[in-house]
């Protein structure tokens, strides 16, 4: 589904409840709830469009091993989609990020309660969200997750919530820790799952001002924090007049942008005056099969103006940003406790949440992989009012 024809806005706490909150009681239910032999799962068939090889199916084999070091067994809630998980599924990744077999159980970031914690210091019933591994294995009713990229969440935080936070809430909180306090903020494509998160940090982060791009203004409006919106479909960024005569601090690119476009405006201080432009990745689509391809498809360019910017300080500063660098449960855990303040604002896409159908599971890929999804594309895996069954201690303890 496309979300040009959208013009409602749902923001999560300030909107229509999507998920009944969740008491302590409820999380014991399901906590003891039996480990069933097999669950319902997402399916990847093979690599190509998502109509022909995603499917949704019964009786796909529950993951075990909770008691292996650094794992544990999670019963999802809610799965929220990332460009990786697209790309993933396309196999223009297959050799780097390709599942060990077919079929393969796609999507990453999940949120849901702890079933089986293993080793893991986390609780049976532990409400939690956990990092993408992978990135695979998430959309489905049970998920084997990594500890060290886990963190509890609390009642007032929905699942829905939570599972934005994963890798688009870590990123954005990675970039944002490089804003200076009193900077001019220009974020390119502040609409996005890691844009409607770095727009807010940037404020929180004591930004003096923030501009941001997108097709859908309003959106970024209605998040309360964003001081003049750019609709890219009718204004040139780099030719704002307010902009060039008042250029900013800070750029940070969320929509690979054209690095020599804005070169030749002047929107951005130069590197003698601290001007910094951060990207996380300076191309939409790319295809790698192998290490040496990655290196000079990606690495290689951006260290070569990251040096030629670092010499030249007419040119702002470049820098290339690997957003996450390694599973980061602070960081995570850092994230929750702003939503759960109210400080930050999590964002689900108004089209969603998407049913853990076939239907909408591929609604969902659709939606990620048109790039115009506002805020995260989640899908709700496992109702909060599906009855638990009662627990085998057994079973739990086998798991």
């Amino acid at each position: 589904p496309s979300v040009s024809s959208l013009v409602t806005i749902r923001l999560l706490r300030h909107g229509r409840a999507i998920a009944r909150p969740f008491t302590a009681r409820a999380a014991a239910s399901a906590a003891g709830m039996e480990l069933p032999a097999v669950m319902r799962a997402a399916q990847a068939s093979d690599y190509g469009p998502i109509e022909q090889v995603v499917t949704v199916e019964d009786g796909v084999a529950r993951p075990s091993g909770a008691n292996s070091a650094g794992r544990m067994l999670v019963r999802v809630h809610a799965c929220a989609l990332a460009p990786g998980d697209v790309r993933v599924l396309s196999g223009k990744t297959r050799e780097l990020q390709g599942p060990p077999s077919m079929p393969y159980v796609p999507g990453g970031d999940v949120a849901g309660i702890v079933v089986a914690p293993g080793d893991s210091g986390f609780q049976a019933g532990d409400r939690v969200v956990a990092m993408f591994s992978g990135p695979r294995d998430g959309l489905a009713e049970f998920a084997l997750v990594q500890t060290k990229a886990a963190a509890k969440i609390p009642d007032n935080v929905s699942f829905q919530e939570a599972a934005t936070l994963g890798s688009s809430g870590v990123s954005a909180f990675q970039v944002a820790k490089r804003i200076r306090k009193g900077d001019r903020v220009l974020v390119l494509g502040g609409s996005g799952g890691v844009g409607t998160y770095l727009v807010q940090l940037a404020k929180l982060n004591g930004a003096s001002y923030v501009a941001s791009t997108t097709s859908h203004p309003e959106r970024l409006t209605a998040l309360g924090c964003v001081d003049r919106v750019v609709n890219y479909e009718t204004e040139d960024v780099m030719a704002v007049d307010e902009f060039n005569k008042d250029p900013f601090d800070t750029v940070i690119d969320l929509a690979c942008s054209d690095w020599r476009k804005l070169l030749r405006s002047s929107i951005v201080k130069s590197g003698f005056a601290g001007g910094r432009f951060f990207t996380l990745n300076d191309r939409a689509e790319f295809e790698l099969h192998s290490v040496p391809q990655a290196v000079f498809t990606l690495l290689l360019p951006n260290v070569w103006r990251n040096v030629v910017t670092f010499v030249d300080r007419s040119r702002p500063r470049y820098r290339y940003v690997l957003a996450i660098d390694g599973p980061s449960r602070d960081n995570l855990r850092a994230m929750v406790d702003l939503v759960s303040q109210g400080k930050v604002r999590a964002v689900v896409d108004p089209t969603g949440p998407f049913p853990f159908t076939t239907e909408g599971v591929r609604a969902a890929f659709h939606l990620q992989k048109s790039r115009h999804a506002y805020g995260k594309v989640v899908v709700d895996v496992s109702p909060l009012d599906a009855p638990p069954q009662p627990i085998d201690a057994a079973s739990s303890a086998s798991s």
